[in-house]
């Protein structure tokens, strides 16, 4: 199954939300189990496809922001489910929780296709 969601224009502060938690929830992780291979992998094919739709503000903090017309984002099921893993993890405050469960439930609910069938 691949999962795509798209930021619009107006979704900066979603995408710098999800891209802060993506990175905050995975290291919190890390600090009870180091990750395996095949999870590495799913957060390299992560942060590549969230790097292809922004672009780095600042090169010491790896810092990033959507561009300006937003963009999509498609996932394997596997890496998809890497990722809510990620923001339900990441340390945000009680402050935003009313920012974060939405943003769980806008990528919870990501548009699901099945993967076209191979060419013979």
């Amino acid at each position: 199954m691949i999962r795509t969601f798209t930021f619009t224009k107006t979704d900066a502060k979603k995408f710098e939300m999800l891209y802060s938690g993506f990175l905050a929830g995975g290291n919190a992780l890390h600090q009870t189990a180091a990750p395996k291979r095949d999870e590495r992998i799913k957060e390299r094919s992560i942060l590549r496809a969230l790097k292809a739709i922004s672009e780095e503000t600042n090169a010491e903090t790896r810092t990033r922001k959507l561009h300006a017309a937003g963009g999509a984002v498609t996932l394997e099921q596997a890496d998809h489910e890497l990722l809510l893993k990620y923001l339900e993890a990441a340390p945000f405050a009680t402050v935003v929780s009313d920012e974060l469960a939405d943003l769980l439930d806008w990528v919870s609910a990501a548009d699901k296709t099945e993967p076209l069938a191979a060419q013979p």
